[in-house]
């Protein structure tokens, strides 16, 4: 039922807004067919000490919590593990891209249902969340179960006996060892984010829409922003957490440990199954309290009753769709609204970006910038921290202050955009390649041939499965010790590193006569503290967008279509988006590679050298193209929304 036409003034610019109204209706239907029990607890327990969390204070920390876990698990601790496991399972960045994938898949398959019978008036939208919850604990679980699966991998360990020069004979390490199969446990990582996906479904969609229904218009922008802030800040924690469980060995609970290797060590494998553990039985008990939260809270009517939607479309009806026979009309409606559609396709861009070099930038810093998994792990948690955090309440702060209607809220997300497009320019700045003997340099300067097998190593009997990489005195790294001609080796007194010598491939000779140890080489590099200003103002102004897009698409659609136009939209953005956005960026990872290793096995293995000209001149041209497309949409959203309020007012 239309309500006439509103003229304001916003910003020295006059619009015109048509205003369409079922919310005094649907709150009358609702309170008097429904007799809605305000009272928290489980099915019929409700004691009265309960009854003090009913406060949009309470279902905000509550909600929050399940916001931050999503977060440290899919955002932080999973990103972060990816090279690991990677390297622990022989899987290249494509097949590690479809893992991450998964999680899209499975909310693009969950989302629409979710949010439909989730969203209409008699559901109760904390349940739906709640069991969520309890569903991505069981995804982290069993993400982390082929840990405790029976296998007998092939495994390296940098043992004095094993990787020297030995012998004039190739040692065939596999021998007696079955071919490796690891690889096949991707379809493990791949059901276990399925589960972390239909887990998380409810959240971004049912979870919006149950704050914005328990607060009023002018404390919605704050407390969305507080709810988006805990999951960024649990990418946050997730980050510097996994970097700490990577500093434990793989098999630490045990006692298992790998000789004469150091968390620094490159063919060091971390516990990367421990967060999933921890953070997977956080969520089982995090859903209890969610679980117990009402269908709405008090004074919900008159929350619903001070807020007015902005939507133009001009479909006239005069009952909310409440029932399943409504769905296509519901649907059909959201298609029609072209401002919706043309946000959506912009949120699909913004999503190939930030779910393609989400999945990789931990992986992109730690090769470009010859950093160790701890100080990755720390550098993203210091930098996803403040950006998210400060970007997203800087974004909701704006929207309170200045009090901007759908024009005004899509110009700023057209400049925060820019702003962020412009920022990402910081990916052209990398450090010097990592120079690997016999991988992409000669052994000696007056030789052109590049391979692994030299004069030098000739009588050493080396393998090339054997990939223990050492750093020799002239600061190269060789494939390992044997490959650098080294005859003896002997542990430091200092440090968890071997130290080698008497190397017939490295000429020159240290202290003590070293040559050369299990330490990485040292990669002087003075251009990470601009890589990462650029990186954190990019961050930044793609955060400030999050708030304003959001509430852009809460505006433009009638208040009793918010839920399913969220998960329409989220359904969108993982289908033309998150989805394809870490394959994307993983084939394109797979195609800088120098170098392939997969020892003991077929299959194609996991890239131990990179090519860094080519990775950061292919990371800005995807972030420039993807995000000069993004801010396209939304002009033509304001162009079309602008067309469709005279076409309103004019057929009114």
């Amino acid at each position: 039922m239309y309500t006439g036409i509103i003229n304001s003034t916003q910003g020295g610019e006059e619009s015109v807004h048509l205003l369409w109204n079922t919310d005094e209706s649907t709150v009358m239907e609702e309170t008097e067919e429904n007799a809605i029990d305000y009272k928290c607890g489980w099915l019929m327990i409700k004691p009265n000490w309960m009854q003090s969390f009913r406060t949009p204070a309470w279902a905000l920390t509550f909600i929050s919590c399940s916001a931050f876990l999503q977060g440290a698990i899919v955002n932080g601790v999973l990103h972060l593990m990816i090279p690991t496991i990677e390297q622990r399972f022989n899987l290249p960045s494509f097949k590690s891209g479809l893992v991450s994938g998964g999680y899209d898949i499975a909310s693009l398959i969950c989302l629409i249902p979710v949010t439909y019978i989730g969203g209409r008036p008699k559901a109760c939208k904390p349940t739906w969340i709640g069991v969520g919850i309890l569903v991505m604990g069981v995804g982290s679980l069993i993400f982390a179960s082929p840990h405790f699966m029976k296998h007998t991998p092939f495994t390296v360990t940098d043992s004095s006996d094993t990787t020297l020069c030995r012998g004039s004979h190739a040692k065939d390490i596999c021998q007696g060892v079955k071919e490796s199969k690891l690889s096949i446990f991707m379809w493990v990582f791949f059901v276990g984010n399925l589960f972390h996906g239909a887990g998380a479904s409810p959240l971004y969609t049912l979870g919006v829409t149950y704050i914005d229904e328990s607060v009023v218009k002018k404390k919605t922008g704050i407390y969305i922003g507080l709810y988006y802030t805990a999951a960024t800040v649990g990418v946050a924690v997730g980050y510097i957490v996994g970097g700490f469980f990577l500093q434990l060995h793989e098999d630490f609970p045990t006692g298992g440990h790998a000789q004469h290797l150091s968390p620094y060590s490159k063919t060091w494998i971390g516990a990367w199954w421990l967060g999933f553990v921890i953070l997977g039985l956080l969520c089982l008990v995090i859903a209890m309290p969610i679980l117990a939260l009402p269908t709405q809270l008090p004074d919900w009517e008159q929350v619903r009753l001070s807020k007015v939607s902005e939507a133009v479309i001009g479909v006239s009806r005069t009952k909310a769709y409440t029932g399943l026979k409504d769905f296509p009309a519901a649907i059909l409606e959201l298609l029609k609204n072209t401002s919706f559609m043309l946000l959506n396709f912009a949120g699909c861009c913004e999503g190939v970006v930030f779910s393609g070099s989400g999945a990789f930038i931990p992986k992109i810093i730690q090769s470009q910038f010859h950093l160790s998994y701890k100080t990755t792990a720390l550098v993203m948690g210091i930098i996803t921290v403040p950006s998210a955090v400060l970007g997203t309440m800087v974004g909701g702060g704006i929207l309170k202050k200045f009090d901007l209607r759908f024009v005004g809220i899509l110009k700023l997300c057209i400049g925060t955009t820019t702003l962020a497009m412009i920022c990402a320019s910081c990916f052209l700045i990398t450090c010097s390649q990592e120079k690997m003997i016999g991988l992409n340099v000669p052994y000696y300067e007056d030789r052109k041939e590049i391979k692994l097998d030299d004069p030098c190593n000739d009588n050493c009997g080396c393998s090339w499965e054997e990939y223990l990489p050492v750093c020799g005195t002239n600061n190269y790294t060789y494939f390992s010790a044997c490959y650098a001609g080294c005859t003896t080796a002997h542990k430091s007194d200092f440090a968890d590193v071997t130290l080698y010598s008497n190397c017939s491939c490295i000429e020159e000779i240290g202290d003590n006569g070293v040559q050369a140890s299990s330490q990485p080489c040292k990669m002087a590099c003075s251009l990470l503290p601009l890589f990462l200003i650029m990186l954190y103002l990019s961050l930044f102004f793609t955060f400030v967008a999050v708030m304003p897009a959001l509430t852009a698409t809460l505006r433009c659609v009638k208040s009793d279509q918010r839920s399913l136009a969220l998960g329409m939209q989220w359904m969108l953005v993982r289908l033309l988006g998150m989805i394809p956005g870490p394959m994307l960026f993983g084939v394109i990872l797979d195609g800088t590679c120098e170098y392939w290793h997969a020892p003991c096995s077929k299959e194609e293995g996991s890239c131990i050298l990179y090519d860094h000209y080519s990775i950061s001149r292919t990371m800005v041209l995807l972030a420039f193209g993807w995000k000069s497309l993004e801010v396209v949409l939304f002009a033509l959203s304001i162009y079309f929304y602008k067309k469709d309020t005279v076409n309103s007012s004019i057929s009114t």
